[in-house]
């Protein structure tokens, strides 16, 4: 049996078709599984513009987020790794109201 996968840096399995002509003749294609011990995991932390890629906000929302404290980072040298589970408790406090306006939204903009 002939098992072709791969893993792209996102740590998403992509399957490739693969086609292949028995001896006598007969033309078969299938799609491959993975092992199973092939486990997609997710990282603890990230750096900041991995984390606006993942959440989709900018990098400048990404800090006033940081700065009052709705997103935690940990510091490794020079580095800034926020937490991935930070990440997804924003969205999810965002997404439990609906996305309307609440206690959390940001200053609105002054008029210049």
């Amino acid at each position: 049996m002939l098992d072709i996968w791969a893993i792209r840096s996102t740590d998403v399995l992509i399957y490739i078709s693969v086609s292949c002509v028995l001896l006598n003749g007969v033309s078969m294609s299938f799609i491959p599984q993975p092992p199973s011990s092939a486990l997609v995991t997710e990282p603890i932390s990230m750096r900041v513009p991995d984390a606006c890629r993942f959440t989709g906000i900018s990098r400048s929302t990404l800090y006033l987020l940081i700065s009052r404290g709705e997103i935690e980072i940990v510091k490794v040298g020079a580095a800034t790794l926020v937490l991935t589970e930070s990440l997804r408790e924003l969205i999810e406090r965002h997404r439990a109201r609906g996305g309307k306006p609440g206690s959390d939204t940001y200053p609105p903009h002054k008029p210049i």
